[in-house]
């Protein structure tokens, strides 16, 4: 049976008030996290209570035999 783990991302934003999405920047951290095995499989925007939105990426990678659970994790930001 596959087993995997999971990472969720904030997009970043830009602008004095952090209104607007950094597609940029944004995509340098999806990649980056893609070319270390993690794959994309939801995004979704949701308002918060101050009016603002936020964008949130869900990702995932496969574990195996050369990355077993608790080792390489997903904890951290930046692999």
């Amino acid at each position: 049976m596959k087993k995997f783990e999971y990472k969720i991302v904030s997009g970043v934003m830009k602008g004095m008030a952090k209104m607007n999405l950094d597609h940029e920047a944004t995509e340098e951290v999806l990649t980056g996290l893609g070319l270390v095995g993690w794959e994309l499989v939801k995004a979704y925007t949701y308002g918060k209570s101050s009016g603002l939105a936020e964008h949130i990426f869900i990702l995932k990678r496969e574990l195996g035999p050369d990355r077993p659970a608790g080792e390489d994790s997903a904890f951290g930001f930046v692999e």
